[in-house]
């Protein structure tokens, strides 16, 4: 894969985050669980304002600045990457960890939390975080 590509697989990635979010967030009230039909898995929309944990969520300047560091820092080592021959895999890797960044940054700036959607069925507690 050329090296010009890979960015747009982040900005895509971006994109339908930034996407499935809003939609979610438009039909799925917070702590409500929607069943998703022909699946397993079920949706539960819960926001953290901090990090782990809720961790921080009383300090949104520091929040802000940790995020916006942490997505400098990943940019930044893209750009590195980028520069790179081979490695493709970690690039496409990256890639896609950018794309999430991305996103919960737009969140972060937007909405002053990430947003967590969250599969209680018993099967496997999973959780898809929109980073």
């Amino acid at each position: 894969m050329k090296s010009r590509l890979y960015p747009a697989v982040a900005a895509v990635i971006c994109g339908m985050d930034l996407y499935l979010k809003s939609r979610v967030e438009k039909c799925v009230k917070p702590g409500e669980e929607k069943k998703l039909s022909g699946t397993p898995f079920s949706i539960r929309k819960v926001y953290n304002r901090g990090v782990a944990f809720n961790l921080l969520q009383d300090q949104p300047k520091t929040m802000r600045m940790l995020t916006t560091s942490a997505v400098a820092a990943v940019v930044a080592y893209d750009f590195i990457l980028l520069h790179q021959k081979g490695r493709h895999l970690l690039k496409l890797g990256m890639m896609c960890m950018t794309g999430g960044a991305l996103s919960n940054f737009v969140d972060r700036v937007t909405r002053k939390s990430s947003g967590l959607y969250r599969n209680p069925h018993p099967l496997g507690k999973v959780l898809f975080h929109y980073l």
